[in-house]
Formats: C-alpha cells, sequence, structure tokens
C-alpha cells in the first residue's frame, strides 16, 4: 500500500522493526532488522534522500540502506498520520511506549541523527545540544497533554488527537525523564487508542526528502506481528 510504517514484524523466525514505505506508482521497500526488543528505549530514525538512497538508523547508529532513485511519486495518501496504529483500519501495536516523536521534510545527516540521539541524554546545565530545526514539521515530546491533545512543539499546529485511554506517564521518557505515551492496543487487528496527527499540508511529504524519528519501548520485549507503530 502507498504510504509510510514504523512495524514490528516477524521474518525468518526472527523479531525486530521494520520500516516500510511505498511511493505512488512504486513498489514496496522495506528496511529490516533493528532489533531493539529487550524492554529498553531505542531511538528508530528513517530517512530518505530522494535522489539517492533511504538509510535506517537505531539508536544514532547507521543499520541499512537501500536505492530509492526509482521512487519518483509521492509517499502521501489521503489518511492521517497515525501513533499507535495503522492510518487504514487494523494493525495496532500493543504495550509499547514513545517519546520525542519527530518528522522532517529534509533528509537528515548521519551527524543530525547522532545529535537527536545524544541530545536526549544531556544533563541539566549542560551546553545547549545542536538544535535540529530545519524542516522540522511535527514534533511531539508528549509533556503537556491536556484535554486528549498532544501539542505539536513546531507551531505548525499538527497537534494530536488521542482515541481512547493512552496513558500518559511522567518520569517514564527516555533516560527517566518527562513523560512517555504508553499504548496498549490488547489485539493488534483491533484499534482502540492511537494518536491521530491529522494529515495538514504542513505533514504531508509529496515528492521531497523527509525524515522520521521517534523512540521506543516494547514492554518486556514482546510485541504483535504486524504492529503498526506509526503510520501514514
Amino acid at each position: 500500500n502507498q504510504g509510510i510504517a514504523l512495524n514490528n514484524q516477524y521474518g525468518n523466525a526472527d523479531q525486530h522493526v521494520c520500516w516500510n514505505f511505498t511511493a505512488a506508482g512504486g513498489g514496496r521497500k522495506d528496511l529490516r532488522g533493528m532489533m531493539g526488543l529487550d524492554g529498553e528505549w531505542h531511538m528508530q530514525t528513517l530517512v530518505v534522500d530522494r535522489g539517492g538512497r533511504a538509510s535506517a538508523y537505531m539508536d544514532g547508529e547507521f543499520v541499512k540502506d537501500l536505492n530509492v532513485t526509482g521512487a519518483t511519486g509521492t509517499y502521501d495518501t489521503g489518511f492521517s498520520w497515525r501513533l499507535g496504529a495503522d492510518s487504514r483500519p487494523g494493525e495496532a501495536t500493543d504495550k509499547t511506549w514513545v517519546d520525542e516523536l519527530r518528522l522532517y521534510k529534509t533528509a537528515l545527516s548521519a551527524a543530525d541523527v547522532k545529535a537527536l540521539y545524544d541530545a536526549v541524554y544531556e544533563e541539566p546545565g549542560d551546553p545547549d545540544p545542536l538544535d535540529i530545526t530545519d524542516g522540522l514539521a511535527l514534533h511531539a515530546d508528549f509533556e503537556e497533554v491536556a484535554e486528549g491533545t498532544v501539542p505539536d512543539l513546531t507551531g505548525n499546529g499538527n497537534n494530536g488527537a488521542v482515541t481512547g485511554d493512552v496513558a500518559f506517564a511522567e518520569n517514564s521518557g527516555v533516560a527517566g525523564r518527562g513523560t512517555a505515551a504508553y499504548i496498549w492496543n490488547k489485539d493488534n487487528r483491533t484499534t482502540t487508542q492511537y494518536i491521530d496527527f491529522g494529515r495538514d499540508e504542513s505533514i504531508r511529504l509529496g515528492t521531497g526528502d523527509f525524515s522520521v524519528s521517534l523512540w521506543v519501548k516494547f514492554e518486556d520485549g514482546v510485541f504483535h506481528n504486524d504492529s503498526s507503530i506509526f503510520s501514514q
């Protein structure tokens, strides 16, 4: 299907995290093999340079890439960006913590990705970390959730609308600080909890470069097959 998703998947008897993405008029591309199934926080990042390659990173380090020069169509769909469930009905993640979600309409460099990872571990009073805002279209840190709305910190107004009993727990975020979102759909084919960030023009990707980064923790390192974490 046309669009983009970060999923949990089984493959060759191995559990792994997978980015899959399909441009209009093109075939599906998959970047598989990011693990992170140990009950700990891991930053998953996808960088797509439409003139070259799509690259997957975990915890700020390059994992693998593939050629996307033939994928010239848009990745946009008629669906919203959703956290915790597929943008289409069905396929919902279970027992998953999420923090520091970012969507860029530019291809981040390897140094940018590493800086995003390192910035989370900055301590109060440390020098300011690299502020990577060029092309930043959506940023949610889940700190100031009110009346079922997750604020978009970019000022673009792409606030998330909470559906179901998504939990927001203090002191549960990356590095044990801040607030994280906890989504626990009991059946990965029944979507009861998710956060919908809409499909405003400011977060449509068109045919340009883009990057998606978010921190994910699977409770007890367990997940259902084909469970969508973030998708459009």
